[in-house]
């Protein structure tokens, strides 16, 4: 049998210590905050007030058109759901949350899972909107615009609107979806030659090509989103006014509370005085706050922020 030589800690202590003593660490100085001190000051605007009560008194308009009531026709439901989208874009759609629902759900009930318009931009912010919603929907819808072959129509180049419609309802696919992996395909080829060759004269429609193409609806952030559309829907000759008013003091009113919150931990973080206390600590309070804000920006979650 193989005898082990002993092993000795007598010395470890002793060697461990001149080890710590021997240690240089490095440290990192960090930048101070981009941001200065700007974020410190809050002053309400003086028509703040009124400014509330109008957007409650055009809140209470919005919410009656968007309210179910003899709603029966397929053109009835073309208006609502292009209401529907306009209020979501437009970054309101959280004081509307039970209609919304609701008015889908109706949807849903009365033609299950086959729309009846064949019309490619209806039925692509069909499929989006209630797939959005968590509606079961199938994408084989899109089917009745593809050829034998799997291949979408050679006339669907001349739907620009359509192509726009159905590239972001497809970004709303699941894995093994081969419709909307070919629709995706298929209409990001067609929009890049459009917004490439200046093909047509609207220049608003190019502009939401354009932005699409960047990053399309699933992946923007909501306020945003509503900054980039209200202009566009301002020039749409078909846009609801009561919801354009709505959507610009909603927009201010919003920012307005954003700001003041930034004020509120902005004279926390100072009274803290970490830059001197912590001179290691990076100072990224704002950038902190702006990455919440941008998956929480309803006024119901100020707390929370």
């Amino acid at each position: 049998m193989n005898s082990m030589a002993p092993v000795s800690y007598s010395s470890s202590t002793t060697d461990h210590n001149e080890c710590k003593q021997g240690v240089i660490r490095s440290t990192v100085n960090f930048h101070r905050s981009i941001w200065g001190d700007q974020f410190l000051t809050y002053d309400e605007r003086k028509d703040q007030a009124w400014e509330e009560e109008q957007a409650k008194e055009l809140r209470e308009k919005v919410r009656k058109e968007l309210v179910i009531t003899t709603l029966t026709k397929p053109m009835q439901h073309v208006k609502l759901m292009e209401l529907i989208d306009a209020v979501q874009r437009l970054g309101v759609a959280y004081h509307f949350e039970e209609e919304i629902e609701e008015s889908l759900n109706h949807i849903f009930v009365t033609y299950g899972d086959q729309w009846i318009n064949d019309n490619l931009q209806i039925t692509s912010l069909w499929f989006r909107l209630l797939r959005q919603h968590g509606f079961n929907v199938s994408s084989g819808i899109f089917k009745k615009y593809m050829d034998n072959n799997g291949k979408f129509l050679e006339s669907l180049r001349n739907d620009v609107q359509g192509m726009l419609s159905l590239y972001e309802a497809a970004y709303l696919r699941v894995e093994g979806e081969e419709v909307l992996d070919a629709a995706i395909e298929f209409t990001t080829s067609e929009l890049e030659n459009i917004a490439k060759n200046h093909v047509g004269n609207d220049d608003s429609l190019k502009i939401q090509i354009q932005q699409a193409l960047r990053q399309p609806l699933r992946k923007r952030l909501p306020m945003l989103e509503a900054l980039r559309y209200i202009p566009i829907y301002e020039h749409e000759s078909s846009h609801n006014e009561d919801l354009l008013k709505l959507a610009k003091l909603d927009f201010n009113l919003v920012q307005s509370l954003h700001r003041k919150e930034l004020s509120q931990i902005s004279k926390w973080w100072k009274n803290l005085d970490l830059s001197t206390k912590l001179p290691y600590v990076r100072d990224r309070l704002v950038e902190g706050y702006f990455w919440i804000l941008a998956a929480y920006y309803e006024p119901q979650y100020s707390d929370a922020r």
